[in-house]
């Protein structure tokens, strides 16, 4: 199982990122159909181009809300899936690059004092 661990931590993010990459797409494709759509009912005078404006005003909002919702989703999920695979966060690889910096210059001081 260890040996499979790697490989599967080395998947995870860009297999997220193609997830929601693929679900952002369908969901521009709806909206663009969508879009579409009321155009046509607008221009048969099923509806008045007023309505147009507002069914395409009210899906635009809803769809943005679905991306954002879909984004969140995705975050929280790859949060999990971090965790389980105990992958270090952004955060702590951050403050260990600082902390190791901060390592790095008190040696470089100490050694200062050393030399003659």
């Amino acid at each position: 199982m260890t040996d499979s661990k790697p490989h599967l931590v080395s998947l995870v993010p860009d297999v997220l990122k193609e997830l929601l990459g693929e679900a952002q797409n369908a969901l521009s494709r709806t909206e663009t159909q969508i879009g579409s759509f009321i155009g046509h009912l607008a221009d048969k005078g099923s509806i008045t181009p007023e309505e147009a404006v507002r069914f395409g005003a009210s899906f635009h909002e809803r769809a943005k809300k679905s991306r954002e919702d879909m984004s969140r989703f995705v975050d929280l999920r790859f949060a999990l899936v971090t965790r389980a695979l105990q992958i270090p966060t952004r955060e702590e690889v951050d403050g260990l690059r600082e902390r190791i910096r901060r390592l790095q210059r008190r040696v470089e001081s100490l050694a200062a004092r050393l030399r003659p």
